[in-house]
């Protein structure tokens, strides 16, 4: 292929994926679907139609299944007699999973390797831009002294410090395990960035998504003895990560909080009630008890959890006030508990296989991404949020494409 030639189906192609971006973060309420498909259309028939390369198109399968299943989890949400704003809402949020894997299903061969080592690289640059901004906005804080709870900590009101964890710690896997620069002390600065704004959000959960990260890239670094050099760097930046974290009131708090929690189940430590997602979960598993197979659709799953959270009496302090679960709009904080409300118990099956496919991916850092997803699903119901989608349905079919060198490959 010529040069001029390689630049016009490149930029055709990056056209493409462009529509199919701009057409999951449209705001799709029910009013817009129609022109979101018919823009989804139309980029996929500007890419069948190249007239010179049609030859060098590639149909992915394993994307392709991966994709299917993101197509069924949405179906299996439709409520056709619902006239639930909630349920709309939902659904509105979960319609991109219908196309972020799409670029990955169809794409030029040629750029298997090079353009998405790309996406990989444009991923976590824009993650550690991001981890930056939160670190200025965490010093502004600290530096003023201003009373602030956890929960509010993230510089991006749209995107809780619980998604920011997860995505700060993908981006880690993918400097740990991948190859998403070449450069090792440019990707060290990163991972410095990185591990340091997961410990100061406060994210309980992301903190054990962290630990398990640093302990795989130590017991590699060790074991591989051409790594001794990352592993001093790796030393080095936890220590002062840590002794910076000293200086963190909410960080010593959350941890207080985290050893009282583990104290005690139903009694107070230090003003703090244990943790709410313990009494979400009781009362979810009393939900989902109720209508096991089919689930109860998105939306009515969540007003049936929040009826009863209406006697759920015990208070919480969020480090600013008292507060009750009634008070507030919960969704089950475990993204199982919420497919199980929403769609039955069948689909936990689907979410399993997929996992394990994916866990097994040829893709070095495949097996932690899975964790981060897995271990994020227990506390977060991340399908919730067009944060946690998109990482999802985003990275899941990514993934697809490394499976064919798998010891495990779905398809048919």
């Amino acid at each position: 292929m010529s040069f001029r030639n390689g630049w016009y189906s490149t930029s055709k192609y990056l056209i493409q994926i462009g529509l199919c971006y701009f057409t999951a973060l449209l705001p799709l309420q029910p009013t817009f679907l129609p022109a979101s498909l018919g823009i989804m259309i139309a980029g996929i028939g500007w890419l069948m139609m190249f007239p010179f390369h049609r030859h060098l198109i590639a149909f992915d399968k394993q994307a392709s299944w991966v994709v299917a299943f993101l197509v069924v989890y949405y179906l299996l949400g439709i409520d056709f007699f619902s006239k639930s704003k909630r349920t709309s809402e939902i659904l509105s949020v979960q319609i991109s999973m219908l196309f972020w894997g799409i670029p990955f299903v169809l794409y030029y061969k040629e750029f298997e390797a090079s353009f998405f080592r790309l996406l990989e690289k444009i991923f976590v640059a824009s993650t550690a831009i991001s981890a930056v901004i939160f670190l200025v906005y965490f010093l502004q804080i600290e530096l003023q002294k201003i009373p602030l709870e956890y929960s509010k900590r993230s510089p991006f009101y749209f995107l809780p410090v619980h998604y920011l964890g997860m995505y700060y710690n993908t981006s880690l896997a993918f400097l740990f395990f991948g190859k998403t620069f070449k450069n090792k002390v440019f990707s060290f600065f990163l991972a410095t960035i990185l591990i340091s704004s997961v410990v100061l959000l406060a994210a309980r959960m992301q903190w054990v998504i962290l630990s398990i990260l640093l302990i795989a890239y130590t017991l590699d670094s060790i074991k591989n003895s051409l790594n001794k050099k990352k592993f001093f760097y790796l030393i080095i930046s936890i220590i002062a990560i840590s002794f910076s974290a000293l200086f963190s009131s909410e960080v010593h708090r959350r941890i207080q909080e985290t050893i009282d929690e583990f104290r005690s189940i139903k009694a107070k430590k230090n003003d703090k009630q244990t943790n709410h997602r313990v009494f979400i979960w009781k009362e979810a598993k009393s939900v989902c008890r109720n209508l096991p197979i089919t689930g109860f659709k998105p939306g009515i799953a969540d007003s049936l959890l929040m009826a009863k959270l209406e006697h759920v009496d015990a208070e919480f302090w969020d480090g600013e006030k008292v507060y009750y679960l009634r008070d507030g709009s919960y969704n089950y904080h475990n993204q199982f508990l919420q497919a199980i409300a929403e769609r039955g118990i069948g689909i936990i099956s689907l979410i399993g296989a997929l996992a394990i496919v994916m866990f097994f991916s040829a893709h070095p850092a495949s097996k932690y991404i899975v964790l981060i997803f897995v271990f994020s699903m227990f506390t977060e119901s991340i399908l919730q949020r067009q944060a946690g989608v998109f990482l999802f349905s985003f990275f899941m079919p990514y993934l697809a494409l490394f499976s064919k060198k798998s010891k495990f490959n779905f398809s048919f």
